[in-house]
């Protein structure tokens, strides 16, 4: 049950997605140099909810500005949960994890990865994004060290994920699961 002192920017809406989306391929970003503006702008904004950000053609990371960064040059990666995603994650964490990506749906084919938990209601609630060019291993492993960072260790019964074998991989190795029993998606 949620709790009953919930606020609205607690939760997350369809038209939160959809503003996030608008933000990051508004009509006016389309040149590179005011994409970089835009979404280093959306970075500056949201601090307390991004917790990976990689900017394509650069070599490093520029949160968390420590960690050392996997990825190839031409990556982009943001990594997005707030607060109430964080408090979730670690409420139902550990029973069923859902991993899954979106694809096609923007001018620059980035995928947008969701990590989802499930309700006592069967409600699925999603508690963190990556919004990233790539859907590789090393993208999905940076992406769940960090948020393995943020929420401590994890032991979900079942992981769903499509057939992509990285996503149950990664999931497995970087909470250091013995084993889960791993559902595919339909």
């Amino acid at each position: 049950m949620f709790p009953a002192n919930l606020e609205r920017q607690q939760l997350t809406t369809k038209q939160d997605i959809k503003e996030h989306c608008q933000f990051f391929w508004h009509r006016q970003s389309r040149k590179t140099f005011r994409r970089y503006l835009s979404v280093d702008a959306y970075v500056l904004e949201n601090e307390s909810s991004v917790f990976l950000y990689k900017k394509q053609g650069e070599d490093r990371l520029y949160h968390p500005k420590d960690e050392v960064c996997p990825l190839e040059k031409d990556d982009f990666a943001i990594g997005i949960m707030t607060e109430f995603q964080l408090g979730m994650l670690k409420k139902l964490g550990n029973h069923i994890i859902c991993l899954d990506a979106t694809h096609g749906m923007n001018a620059y084919d980035f995928k947008l990865i969701t990590v989802l938990v499930i309700d006592e209601y069967r409600e699925g609630i999603p508690v963190a994004w990556l919004l990233c060019n790539r859907e590789t291993y090393t993208a999905l492993s940076l992406f769940l060290s960090l948020l393995r960072h943020q929420v401590g260790s994890l032991n979900p019964s079942v992981i769903v994920t499509d057939k992509a074998p990285q996503y149950h991989s990664a999931f497995v190795d970087v909470f250091q699961l013995n084993c889960s029993k791993k559902l595919l998606c339909n």
